[in-house]
């Protein structure tokens, strides 16, 4: 793997000495490519501005923004993640916790390749549109993960501002597929779409999972109803329920988020150990799902009562608590929601 960072400008792994930026680094006039074997280029801290950059072009890159990095782009070109339809090319960007990216032109996350852009607690920041699997049937895979409180902002600079999934045009279909996944805290705030189906086209989707949301300015709750009767929105890979609101979780917008299934599948605690006024508990959970552990200090009557912190947004592996005990006997419970 080839770590490039920011003030690497020779050798094998550096960028070559020919930018227009400080230290010949790349500058506004310049379209940065991570494409060169396979490799990954890190950055983590504020590189100058570029003119646009292009990850998998021709042979497969990825770009990690760490925390405290940041990279904006400047240009009219497209940004694109997943350039090339060469075999095998993927094109990664990944933005980490405190990380930032900006884009001032088109963005394109499988244009005409795989394209893969995730957003792990860190920002992405698009001014213009924003295209995810716009390339031709067979060749363009596109895909966005906003995780762990990531959020992706559409700002819609001079009108500008729509998104499209299977398309490149908001108008027609490309042939590609496009695939958004908003889970675990993370936000995906929209600037506009279209209303007539043109948003998300068949065999693509956005789904809403584990407290993310999507949300939009003003009344689309009709729209975004109609997306979801086509299953093109989508709860909890499927089995949740989309839930669609305006004006209450946030003013003057629609916001999507997901209701986990009715009837979520009982686990049970399956380590219990008691020492020092303490009690640890470990219980089994079901991916998508909340639990929470409940306590009462007799079973006739049992006063069962939530036990604060904890509360777990599930991914499918067992947790594990560390609890202050008092009186004589406790009993616990796991419960979901």
């Amino acid at each position: 793997m080839a770590r490039c960072p920011p003030n690497s400008v020779t050798g094998v792994n550096g960028w070559y000495p020919d930018g227009t930026g400080p230290g010949r680094l790349p500058g506004p006039t310049d379209t940065i490519r991570v494409n060169w074997g396979n490799n990954t280029v890190t950055l983590t801290n504020v590189a100058p501005n570029v003119s646009g950059f292009q990850l998998g072009l021709d042979e497969s890159g990825h770009l990690v923004v760490q925390g405290g990095g940041s990279l904006t782009a400047v240009g009219s070109s497209a940004d694109r993640v997943g350039n090339n339809p060469n075999a095998g090319v993927i094109g990664r960007l990944t933005v980490c916790t405190n990380g930032v990216v900006n884009s001032a032109a088109v963005m394109e996350v499988g244009a005409s390749a795989t394209g893969i852009l995730t957003i792990d607690g860190g920002s992405c920041n698009f001014s213009n549109h924003l295209w995810v699997g716009g390339g031709a049937v067979g060749v363009s895979s596109g895909t966005i993960i906003l995780t762990n409180g990531g959020v992706l902002n559409m700002l819609g600079v001079g009108g500008n501002g729509m998104i499209g999934l299977g398309t490149n045009n908001a108008s027609s279909a490309s042939g590609g597929i496009g695939t958004i996944k908003v889970s675990n805290g993370s936000t995906l705030n929209l600037f506009n779409i279209d209303a007539s189906g043109k948003f998300i086209w068949p065999g693509s989707v956005l789904d809403v999972s584990r407290s993310g949301v999507v949300t939009i300015p003003g009344n689309r709750v009709a729209v975004m109803g109609n997306y979801t009767n086509a299953g093109r929105i989508t709860a909890c890979g499927g089995l949740g329920t989309v839930g669609i609101d305006y004006n209450n979780t946030n003013v003057g917008k629609t916001t999507i988020y997901a209701i986990a299934p009715v009837a979520p599948p009982r686990q049970s605690i399956t380590g219990a150990t008691a020492s020092g006024g303490k009690v640890t508990l470990t219980y089994q959970t079901t991916a998508e799902l909340l639990y929470h552990i409940e306590s009462t200090p007799s079973l006739s009557p049992a006063l069962w009562t939530t036990v604060a912190g904890t509360i777990t947004n599930a991914t499918g592996a067992s947790v594990t608590f560390t609890l202050p005990t008092s009186g004589d006997q406790t009993f616990y419970r796991t419960v979901s929601p």
